[in-house]
C-alpha cells in the first residue's frame, strides 16, 4: 500500500535504523567516543574542535536511558533519520521512486556507517543539503538563513565552506540580493553562526575533563582551528600519489557492484542530457576536487585512503545519487523506469548481503569496543604505564579510565598530546626532555624516548604499548608480552644526563613554576 503521508517515512527511517544498528549503536571505535567524552562533559575534542556538534552532543546526556556512548550514537541516529525524511520529502517523485532513493542512500556504505555512530558527517551533509536547497528559494529570509547556517556549519565540519563559496558565487553571478545592505546582513548572520567558536576559549580555560589543544588564548585557538597538531605534508604530491587518491572516489565501493556501476552510467547520462540542471554536478565536482586538495600529500596505503577519504567524498556521493534519482524519475518510458527500479532493488539486496551478512563474523562486528578497552586495561599490572597513539582505536580505553573510572592506577600516555606546546606542563611531568638528546635532532621520537626512560628508570614503572608499528616507536628493547609490547631491561638511562637535559642543573623543581 502506498504511503500518502510523507511524515510516516520518518518513523520508517527510525525503525529501520534501530533494527539494523541496535547492537553496533551500543559501542564504537571511532571519533564518536572523543565527541562523547567532550560533549557530555563540555570539553574540547580533537581539532578543529567542532564546538557546534560538541554542544549538540551535550544535549544527548538528557536522554533518560543508556550510557554516554549510546546516547551520543542515538543522537546521530535521530539526525540521520530526520535527514532521510527531509531528503525523501523534498525529492519530487512517486512512492516507488522515493523508496528507491531512500534505500540506496540508507545502504550507502559511508552514510550507513556514520549514521549509527556519534560522528559529524551526516549532520554536516544535512547542512550542505539545506544550503543547496536555499539556492532556489525566492524568499530573502532564506538568503540570510544561509549565512547563519554557513557560519554555524563551520562549527560542525569545515568542509561546509565549499558549499558556502558555491552559494556566494551563485548569488553574485545571478545578481540576486545584490545590495550592500543585504550582503552586510548576510555577513552579520555568518559571524553570528560562527560565534559558536567562542565556546573553545571559554571551556579551554576551565580545564575540563577532555581538553584537546587547550585553546585558552588566541594562539592556541588558531592552533586548534587550523589543525596544526596534525602534521601535513602539504598539497603538493607525486603524480602517482595523486592518481591513487583520485581512484579513491569510488561509487562502486560506496553503493555496491550493481548500484555503483548503475549510478556511474546514469550520472553520465544526467550530465549529458540535463545540461540545464547542472547544479548538482557542480557540487559533486566541488566536493571531489576540494577533498583531493584538502587531504594533501600522504603516505597512506590505498585501503587506508579508501576508508579515510570516503567521509569527505560523502557530499559528492550524495549529490551524485540525487542526480541519478532525478534522471530515473524523468524517464518517460514506463518499462525503462521500472527496469531501473528493479535493478536498484537487486543492487540494494546484494550490497546489504555483502556488507552486513557475508561479513557478519568480522572482528569489529563481534567485539564491543568498550569491552575491548576494559579488557586491555585489565591485562596490565598494577601501577604500570601504557603508551597509546591516542586515536580512534584508543578512545574506548581512554573512555573506560576517564569516564568509567576503571583502572585509574594506570598512567596512559597519549602520543597525540605528548610534547605539544599546549601540553607542556603535563609532558614535562611525564618525563619529556625539552632539550633533545645530543646524538639526534629534536623530534617526537626523542620526546617519547625520554618519557619512556623517565617512567621506567626514574619512577620504576613497567612500560607497555599497544603500538605495533616499529616506525612509530624509538628503537629500544621492546619485547612482546601478551597483547602488548613491554620495554625490556636492555634500555638503560643515565640519570644525571637525563636530569641535566630536563631541568636547570638537574633540578626538577622548576615544574612548580608552571
Amino acid at each position: 500500500m502506498m504511503l500518502k503521508n510523507n511524515r510516516s517515512l520518518i518513523l520508517i527511517c527510525f525503525i529501520i535504523f534501530v533494527l539494523l544498528v541496535y547492537v553496533p549503536i551500543l559501542e564504537t571505535f571511532s571519533d564518536g567516543v572523543d565527541f562523547t567524552i567532550a560533549g557530555n562533559f563540555l570539553g574540547v575534542p580533537h581539532p578543529p574542535s567542532y564546538p557546534a556538534f560538541t554542544l549538540l552532543v551535550n544535549l544527548s546526556k538528557y536522554f533518560p536511558f543508556g550510557c554516554h556512548v549510546f546516547r551520543t550514537n542515538l543522537l546521530s541516529l535521530i539526525i540521520s533519520s530526520l535527514f532521510l525524511f527531509f531528503v525523501v520529502k523534498v525529492f519530487k517523485g512517486s512512492f516507488f521512486e522515493k523508496v528507491m532513493f531512500f534505500l540506496i542512500l540508507l545502504t550507502s556504505k559511508t552514510f550507513f556507517l556514520n549514521a549509527m555512530i556519534g560522528e559529524v558527517y551526516i549532520l554536516n551533509l544535512f547542512i550542505i543539503f539545506l544550503l543547496y536547497r536555499f539556492l532556489f528559494e525566492e524568499d530573502i529570509r532564506f538568503f540570510f538563513l544561509s549565512g547563519f547556517l554557513s557560519g554555524l556549519g563551520m562549527g560542525i565540519h569545515h568542509t561546509v565552506i565549499f558549499m558556502t563559496l558555491f552559494l556566494v558565487i551563485y548569488y553574485i553571478c545571478l545578481k540576486r540580493y545584490f545590495k550592500i545592505i543585504n550582503w552586510s546582513l548576510w555577513l552579520f548572520f555568518f559571524i553570528l553562526g560562527f560565534s559558536v567558536y567562542i565556546y573553545l576559549p571559554i571551556r579551554g580555560n576551565l580545564n575540563p575533563l577532555w581538553n584537546w589543544g587547550a585553546p585558552k588564548n588566541f594562539l592556541l585557538f588558531l592552533n586548534s582551528f587550523f589543525r596544526h597538531d596534525f602534521s601535513s605534508k602539504g598539497i603538493f604530491r607525486s603524480f602517482d600519489t595523486l592518481i591513487e587518491q583520485i581512484k579513491c572516489f569510488n561509487p562502486v565501493y560506496e553503493f555496491g557492484y550493481i548500484n555503483g556501476f548503475f549510478v556511474i552510467v546514469c550520472f553520465l547520462f544526467y550530465v549529458f542530457f540535463k545540461r540545464n540542471d547542472l547544479y548538482k554536478f557542480i557540487v559533486v565536482l566541488i566536493y571531489f576536487i576540494g577533498t583531493i586538495i584538502v587531504v594533501g600529500d600522504d603516505d597512506l596505503t590505498f585501503s587506508e585512503r579508501m576508508e579515510t577519504y570516503a567521509v569527505f567524498f560523502l557530499p559528492a556521493y550524495f549529490f551524485m545519487l540525487y542526480s541519478v534519482c532525478d534522471f530515473i524519475r524523468d524517464i518517460k518510458n514506463p518499462k525503462s523506469k521500472y527496469v531501473s527500479i528493479v535493478i536498484v532493488f537487486v543492487g540494494v539486496l546484494l550490497h546489504v548481503y555483502e556488507n552486513n551478512i557475508k561479513d557478519s563474523n568480522s572482528y569489529q562486528k563481534l567485539v564491543f569496543p568498550h569491552d575491548y578497552g576494559r579488557f586491555n586495561l585489565s591485562m596490565l599490572p598494577l601501577d604500570s604505564v601504557l603508551i597509546v597513539q591516542g586515536g580512534e582505536k584508543d578512545f574506548p580505553i581512554i573512555y573506560q579510565q576517564s569516564v568509567c573510572r576503571f583502572r585509574e592506577d594506570i598512567k596512559i600516555v597519549k602520543l597525540t598530546f605528548l610534547g605539544k606546546f599546549w601540553n607542556l606542563k603535563e609532558s614535562l611531568m611525564l618525563g619529556s626532555a625539552y632539550i633533545t638528546f645530543s646524538e639526534t635532532p629534536y623530534d617526537k621520537f626523542n620526546v617519547l624516548k625520554s618519557t619512556i626512560l623517565y617512567q621506567k628508570e626514574v619512577l620504576k614503572k613497567r612500560v607497555f604499548t599497544n603500538i605495533y608499528d616499529e616506525q612509530k616507536l624509538p628503537i629500544m628493547d621492546w619485547q612482546y608480552n601478551g597483547i602488548f609490547k613491554e620495554l625490556g631491561p636492555g634500555s638503560k638511562l643515565d640519570k644525571e644526563y637525563f636530569l641535566r637535559l630536563r631541568g636547570k642543573g638537574g633540578d626538577d623543581g622548576f615544574l612548580n613554576n608552571f
